[in-house]
């Protein structure tokens, strides 16, 4: 069985560690879940060992194959010193293997990579930013990049919807304060639906007097086929191969989206999502478009969006392909 040391933030039930390491287990994997807010100031000297040398209290070896960390906010990250672990553990015939779901390159946080945080020092960094401008910035640093578009908690598919709450037909899920300034589309969204569709439009998150939906709630919300779902991501429309867990989270519960033009990346428009040109203009003829649909013609895109989410994109497939590329192939079936 493999054995896969994960660092990252469990706490959250709503994690995406938490997903990530369900799904390691369900292709046959043992997790060995490390809170990275509990590491020592010290500890770093010791954590190589920790993971490839001594034996548990039934006598057997603890080594483990691949360690793993993921990192939410700067403020739990792990300091310089942690890529000497990287390196000891490389040497020792461990893998090690970054996940992250954001982009860097053209954001304020680019200069992690200046920094050499340990984020990036692993053997394996997977990110979900598979733009060309993000290869070169990876390759330019000396950084190991792998693509890795945003998966989906298989449990979601196994869960029965509620009844969605009572709200427009057009619904935006996610953030609107606070978010990336070199992406100013996303202010403009807001203003454009809220100037041409007034209280046909509304949006969950926080901040939004509507609060936030999560598990079958916002299930139920997707699935409803009154319901149109309009979304973006960062640089969305502009930098190919990158875009946030919005598509695999909306269409993977059956929501009829609408998103920025992936120009034939993973999706295709009018089969899994419908696809807007990030413009006032572009909106309003997708939102038109969508408003004039037949409940039939919604149906079927819905179906067909989480029919290719499942058979490709849970996180499961994710883990198997991470797996596969640090020389631990597993069977994304198994489980």
């Amino acid at each position: 069985m493999t054995r896969v040391a994960f660092i990252g933030n469990w706490r959250p039930e709503h994690s995406t560690e938490n997903q990530v390491g369900y799904a390691l287990e369900r292709i046959g994997c043992e997790l060995v879940r490390i809170q990275q807010g509990d590491l020592s100031p010290t500890s770093p000297a010791l954590f190589a060992d920790s993971m490839t040398r001594g034996v548990d209290a039934q006598g057997e070896p603890k080594r483990v194959d691949l360690v793993i960390y993921m990192r939410t906010h700067n403020h739990t990250a792990l300091g310089s010193d942690w890529t000497r672990v990287w390196e000891t553990l490389k040497a020792r015939g461990v893998p090690t293997a970054a996940l992250h779901l954001d982009a860097f390159v053209g954001l304020a946080r680019e200069h992690l990579l200046f920094d050499r945080d340990p984020l990036f020092t692993m053997e394996h960094v997977f990110t979900a930013d598979g733009s060309p401008e993000c290869a070169a910035a990876m390759e330019a640093h000396g950084y190991n990049h792998h693509w890795m578009p945003p998966g989906l908690d298989e449990r979601v598919l196994e869960r029965v919807p509620t009844a969605p709450r009572i709200s427009p037909e057009l619904v935006f899920v996610g953030s609107r304060y606070g978010y990336h300034h070199e992406h100013s589309w996303r202010g403009q969204l807001f203003d454009t639906m809220e100037q041409k569709y007034g209280n046909r439009f509304c949006w969950y998150g926080n901040g939004s007097p509507r609060g936030t939906l999560r598990g079958p709630e916002l299930d139920g919300l997707y699935a409803s086929p009154g319901h149109i779902i309009v979304g973006d991501s960062c640089f969305a429309g502009a930098r190919h191969a990158y875009f946030s867990d919005r598509l695999v989270e909306t269409l993977g519960r059956s929501g009829l989206l609408l998103h920025p033009d992936l120009h034939g990346c993973m999706y295709e428009d009018g089969r899994h999502y419908l696809a807007y040109e990030p413009t006032p203009d572009g909106l309003v003829s997708a939102v038109e478009g969508a408003l004039s649909m037949s409940v039939e013609e919604r149906m079927a895109i819905k179906r067909e969006a989480r029919s290719i989410v499942e058979r490709r994109d849970l996180w499961r497939h994710r883990m198997a392909e991470l797996l596969s590329v640090v020389g631990l192939g597993v069977d994304a079936s198994i489980g």
